[in-house]
C-alpha cells in the first residue's frame, strides 16, 4: 500500500520537474487572504466543490457536479494529485483526498504537515495565488459508496451496532460538556462512539500526521465510520486509518450537524 503522506521536500521535487501531469491543491479552510501559499498552487474550496441543494456546509457533491469541478480546474484522470492545507492536515487537506477517494481518483497525496512544515523546511511561497486559469480537462468519476455514509445509513450502524463509530471532535464536545459552535445543536455523541480527537493524531512540533498514528484498539474485520462536526475533521481520521492499512473506512458525511440537530430525533448520550 502506498503512503497518503508525502513529506515537503518530496513534495518540491516532484513540483520542480514540471510535469504536467502533477497538479498541487490548497484547501486551507476557509480559503485564506494575503497569506503565503505555495506557488502554483490551485485553491480547492470545500464550500464550492459541495452539494449545491444542500443547506449543511460542504456536503459530499453527486458525481456530476464533482466532475464538472475537477474539468473546471484543469484535472485529468492521469494526474497525480498533492494538497496542502494552511492548517498542517487538521482540516480540509485531509476532506480533498478523502473526496478525491470517493469518486475514484487514488493518485491523490497529502503534503504531511502543510503549509506549516513547508515554511519550516524553508521552501519558497509567494504572497498570493499566481496559478493561471486552468484549462478545462476531461476527467470521469467512480463513484465508490463505501467511503461515504448518509443519515439513514447512520441510523441503521448505530441501532443494529453493526461498524466501529470515530468521533473526531474535541473530548469536551464528544462529552457534552462544551457547546456545540452552531446553533440549533444538541451536545453529546452518538450511542456506542469512540472519541478519537483529531488533535491527538497530530504532532504538535511537525502539524503532521504522528507515527504511527495513536488510535484506539479496534476490530479490523468491522466496518468503521469516522464523524466529526461537519464532515471535514473525520477525515483525518480516515487517513490514520488509511496509513495503518485500514483504507475502507467511511465518513459520515453529515456528521454531528446533521445527527445532533435538535430536529433530527436522534439518540444521543451525553
Amino acid at each position: 500500500m502506498t503512503s497518503a503522506l508525502i513529506s515537503p521536500l518530496d513534495a518540491y521535487e516532484l513540483l520542480q520537474k514540471q510535469l504536467g501531469t502533477t497538479k498541487l491543491f490548497d484547501a486551507s479552510y476557509p480559503p485564506q487572504q494575503n497569506a503565503p501559499v505555495i506557488e502554483d498552487a490551485i485553491v480547492f474550496d470545500i464550500d464550492d466543490i459541495a452539494d449545491p441543494h444542500n443547506a449543511m456546509p460542504h456536503m459530499l457533491p453527486s458525481p456530476h457536479v464533482f466532475t464538472q469541478k475537477m474539468q473546471q480546474l484543469g484535472v485529468t484522470n492521469n494526474d497525480t494529485i498533492l494538497i496542502y492545507d494552511n492548517a498542517g492536515i487538521y482540516m480540509a487537506a485531509a476532506r480533498a483526498w478523502w473526496m478525491m477517494r470517493v469518486f475514484g481518483h487514488d493518485n491523490v497525496r497529502i503534503i504531511n504537515g502543510g503549509l506549516p512544515a513547508w515554511i519550516n523546511a524553508s521552501l519558497p511561497t509567494v504572497s498570493a495565488h499566481t496559478a493561471p486559469a486552468p484549462t478545462a480537462q476531461i476527467f470521469q468519476t467512480n463513484f465508490r459508496d463505501h467511503l461515504v455514509v448518509n443519515f439513514d445509513d447512520m441510523k441503521k450502524i448505530v441501532d443494529a451496532q453493526s461498524a466501529t463509530i470515530m468521533d473526531a471532535r474535541p473530548a469536551e464536545r464528544f462529552l457534552g460538556i462544551a457547546p456545540e459552535p452552531r446553533a440549533g445543536m444538541r451536545a453529546g455523541h452518538m450511542p456506542h462512539a469512540i472519541n478519537v480527537p483529531t488533535g491527538s493524531l497530530i504532532d504538535p512540533t511537525t502539524y503532521g500526521l504522528k507515527q504511527p498514528p495513536p488510535l484506539p484498539a479496534y476490530d479490523s474485520s468491522k466496518p468503521i465510520v469516522t464523524t466529526c462536526g461537519s464532515g471535514v475533521t473525520a477525515c483525518v481520521i480516515a487517513l490514520a486509518l488509511f496509513e495503518e492499512g485500514k483504507t475502507d473506512a467511511a465518513v459520515y458525511d453529515g456528521s454531528w450537524t446533521e445527527w445532533g440537530h435538535v430536529d433530527s430525533h436522534t439518540p444521543i448520550v451525553n
